[in-house]
């Protein structure tokens, strides 16, 4: 099963993808996570983008794609980052992602 984007301008998902463009730019200009931790700086990166392209252009996608290219990702960040400047950009992103989510699952409810 899928999940369908069918957004409208203004809708969470807009907000969400966003908050994850923004947290992708802040990973991406982080200069100690890539001093540190070039390799994996360059997987998150790459992973957090194909999932926003995903949700951008794809009419649908699944909960296990979401899970390898956004949510595990951001997972990692807010492990390495705890308590660092770039945890507010992971939380905007992590509350709209939620939202959005929410959304989708009460739209599929009421579809039953």
């Amino acid at each position: 099963m899928g999940t369908n984007s069918n957004r409208a301008p203004g809708a969470r998902v807009d907000v969400a993808l966003s908050e994850l463009d923004k947290l992708v730019d802040q990973v991406r200009s982080n200069n100690g996570y890539a001093a540190s931790f070039p390799e994996e700086q360059k997987y998150t990166v790459e992973s957090l983008e194909a999932g926003s392209k995903t949700l951008k252009q794809d009419s649908s996608t699944s909960i296990g794609y979401l899970r390898e290219f956004v949510f595990r990702p951001v997972g990692r960040l807010a492990k390495r980052f705890a308590g660092a400047a770039i945890s507010a950009a992971i939380e905007a992103f992590k509350l709209a992602l939620k939202d959005w989510l929410r959304k989708k699952g009460v739209d599929w409810l009421d579809e039953l």
